[in-house]
């Protein structure tokens, strides 16, 4: 057959499967089946999405069903099922659910739009690959191609039952490959989350299968992998290994993940806390306040306690209610107290919030710890009171009396009861005779004949004498009064400039520091005067202090273009010092190659590969002026049949009318190129050589699949009288024509799918089935 023409020859089994035709509608090359499987870490995974407790979805669930991958541009190209890949979905129940708003079976028709108004809508039961909703472009929703079982149907309106497609035929949905460049943007990707959904299904049982799935990793379908995956139930859990509750074992993330403050680890304790104070140094006195979660003030945003915490009193809450009060008295549970609330009773409690009934009462007259009232508090109880006088002054004083009866006599004044004078001071003069005046020599009114203190001594004012004038003891001409003691040293800390007299208590402040503890920082550096450390403070010079806070004016610097010991800068190692480099094509293979260069600078110019640098070849052996490596081999004559315009050598394969060949087909023989370039044989004869007994004839469709023209070659010298009818997989009759020995038909307005063609000649009728793509 011609090099640029593909012909399928179709004789039962049509195809290994239909995906084997879907294939070449991708436009992959059909030549390449051993493809690899799966490599390990992908695998399919149902994940429930929903359970519905309301409504008319009550009791259901929806499950999610994806492919889970290793990169975020592996592309899944389709699903498939056949005979030797058999592709099954199955609910426990038998069914599911398929929402009536969806004529399609798949998502291409779920408007968003809706989902306020129909809620179930969302809900849908579809085939996908990668698209939830319309909102994904129509071209990115998959199109689907299937033999006689097409289970597309279990996913119209009306509800869908389990299905297994393992027949010969086959069937598939995909989406054509659209390049590497649509990985951010095309469903079909797996994007940074790496999964991809391939179904939705809404039933009340639980739900498993399996199915084949072709697969181009990296965006790339070199790296092709083909294989059945059989459905996982999701495993719940944190799958971040940086959280601190990873699990291993989880399959799908439940948002459940807790991760360690970054600067502590997963116990909550800090990398770096030098001041040990809980709160990690790379935040520490960031925010203060109170940092106790139970304290009425507690500050979430806080890293720092700054002793605010403001708690409850126990049993209280913030606002000071009671947290807990049975019986509504204002008094927390916590807080009551049993006892006798009567203020009359012996036990009484004024404590007490909570009356016991357990009130005792003491004896008449007594009082409860059986002391006898004493009203006069005289100790002598009410009833024993014994009336008298009980003046000791008096005459008739009665030392039994407990009670004075107000009748007490006395002696008359200046003497006593028996009539002698009274001389209190026992100084030998009656008081009656006694002269009262001051008897204090200091005193300024002192009376040399009182006998008798009157009291009445007058003195001087303090710090006066008795004539008014001030004292001045230390003869300062500041009077003792007027004195001020106090530190009359300006040095000092507490230096009192109103102080008159000094008080020899003078403070004096640390070396270094002021009056209030705050040392100086002459050049507001932030370091005391007494701490600062002279040096060279510049990192680019050769005698850089680390421990310099004050630059001393000391640095010292290499020479330019040497290091400080000394040594020439050789930034690229290369033995020449930086200064000495000498920039140029360093390249001996290149045209402009400078042999005084020492340093590459990028401006090599190399000649084509297999030319010199004046553009002649390296290698000519036939001085046709293409250099031999580029020479290709092929058959230059445009005459013949297998011409190519690509070739420059002619390698004597060129193939003439006339000339033998094979067509492929075992019931021929003679077989040679006709004047079109066809390789046609002769059928073969019995070994009588009669031909007209010759019974045999064949058919050839092509291409299969086929976009724009499909041809139908009888292969046959016999007669040729018939029809072509071709119908469509619902039995419709879509091409009728009459049978020459070549027909052909136009289908490029026929949609993308599976036919029939029926042949009808005067040797009877063959039917085959072809593949029709998209040309529109």
């Amino acid at each position: 057959m011609r090099n640029s023409q593909l012909t399928i020859r179709l004789r039962p089994p049509y195809f290994t499967s239909l995906l084997s035709a879907c294939m070449l509608l991708l436009g992959i090359n059909q030549q390449v089946w051993a493809t690899a499987p799966a490599p390990e870490g992908y695998f399919l995974q149902v994940v429930p999405v929903a359970s519905h407790t309301s409504g008319e979805l009550e009791g259901m669930t929806t499950y999610r069903v994806y492919l889970k991958c290793l990169n975020a541009t592996d592309y899944l190209s389709s699903c498939s099922g056949d005979e030797n890949s058999p592709l099954s979905i199955s609910s426990s129940t038998g069914s599911w659910w398929n929402s009536p708003l969806n004529p399609s079976w798949n998502a291409s028709l779920l408007n968003p739009a809706f989902f306020a108004s129909f809620p179930e809508m969302v809900y849908d039961s579809y085939l996908t690959i990668g698209a939830a909703d319309s909102s994904t472009p129509a071209g990115e929703h998959p199109n689907s191609i299937w033999g006689p079982n097409d289970i597309s149907a279990q996913f119209l309106p009306g509800g869908g039952t389990n299905v297994v497609l393992n027949d010969a035929i086959g069937g598939a949905w995909y989406t054509p490959f659209p390049g590497a460049e649509y990985a951010d943007s095309h469903a079909a990707f797996a994007g940074d989350d790496l999964q991809i959904m391939i179904m939705q299904i809404t039933t009340f049982g639980e739900l498993s299968g399996q199915t084949q799935l072709q697969v181009f990793m990296n965006a790339d379908q070199g790296q092709e992998w083909r294989d059945v995956l059989v459905f996982q139930q999701a495993v719940p859990g944190c799958m971040d290994e940086e959280a601190c509750n990873y699990d291993p074992s989880a399959t799908s993330d439940d948002g459940s993940c807790i991760y360690a403050d970054p600067y502590a680890d997963c116990d909550g304790v800090c990398f770096n806390d030098v001041d040990e104070d809980g709160v990690c140094d790379e935040v520490d006195d960031m925010i203060l306040g109170c940092t106790v979660v139970s304290a009425c003030n507690y500050e979430p945003t806080a890293t720092n306690n700054d002793g605010t915490c403001d708690f409850p009193d126990t049993g209280f809450n913030c606002d000071g209610s009671c947290i807990n009060d049975g019986d509504g008295d204002g008094v927390c549970d916590e807080y009551e107290i049993p006892g006798c609330m009567d203020d009359q009773a012996c036990n009484y409690d004024a404590s007490a919030t909570d009356d016991s009934g357990d009130c005792t009462y003491a004896e008449e007259g007594y009082d409860c710890e059986g002391v006898c009232y004493d009203d006069d508090a005289d100790g002598v109880c009410n009833i024993d009171e014994v009336m008298g006088c009980q003046d000791e002054d008096a005459c008739n004083y009665d030392a039994s009396a407990t009670d004075d009866s107000g009748d007490c006599t006395f002696a008359e004044a200046g003497f006593d009861c028996d009539g002698q004078c009274i001389d209190t001071d026992m100084d030998g003069v009656c008081d009656l005779d006694e002269v009262a005046g001051c008897q204090e020599e200091s005193a300024c009114n002192y009376d040399a004949s009182a006998t008798d203190d009157s009291g009445d001594c007058t003195f001087a004012e303090a710090g006066f004498d008795c004539d008014g004038q001030c004292i001045d003891t230390d003869m300062d001409g500041v009077c003792d009064l007027d004195e001020l003691a106090g530190c009359q040293d300006e040095g000092a800390c507490n230096y009192d400039a109103t102080a008159t007299d000094d008080s020899g208590d003078c403070t004096y402040a640390e070396i270094g520091y002021d009056c209030d503890g705050v040392c100086y920082d002459d050049d507001a550096d932030g370091v005391c005067n007494v701490d600062e450390i002279p040096g060279c403070m510049d990192m680019e010079a050769c005698n850089y202090d680390l421990l310099a806070t004050d630059d001393a004016g000391t640095c010292e610097y290499a020479e330019e273009g040497f290091d400080c010991d000394g040594n020439c800068i050789d930034s690229d190692l290369d033995g020449v010092c930086d200064a000495d480099e000498v920039l140029g094509c360093t390249d001996m293979d290149a045209c402009n190659y400078d042999a005084l260069a020492t340093e590459d600078d990028g401006s090599c110019e190399l000649p084509l590969e297999f030319y010199d640098c004046d553009g002649n070849c390296l290698n000519d052996a036939d001085g046709d002026g293409i250099c031999d490596e580029l020479e290709v081999a092929g058959c230059t004559d445009m005459d013949a049949c297998n011409y190519d315009s690509l070739a420059t050598d002619n390698d004597d394969s060129c193939e003439f009318p006339g000339d033998t060949c094979d067509d492929g087909d075992d019931s021929t023989v003679n077989d040679m190129l006709d004047a079109d370039c066809n390789c046609v044989g002769e059928p073969e004869v019995d070994g009588l050589g009669d031909l007209d007994a010759r019974s045999a004839w064949d058919v050839v469709l092509y291409p299969n699949p086929a976009l724009y023209d499909l041809h139908i070659e009888v292969i046959n010298p016999g007669t040729i009288d018939g029809t072509v009818v071709m119908m469509n997989m619902a039995g419709q009759q879509v091409r009728l024509e009459r049978l020459d020995r070549t027909t052909t038909l136009d289908v490029r307005d026929l949609p993308a799918g599976v036919y029939l063609v029926r042949i009808e000649g005067t040797w009877g009728i063959d039917t085959r089935r072809v593949v029709l793509g998209s040309a529109r």
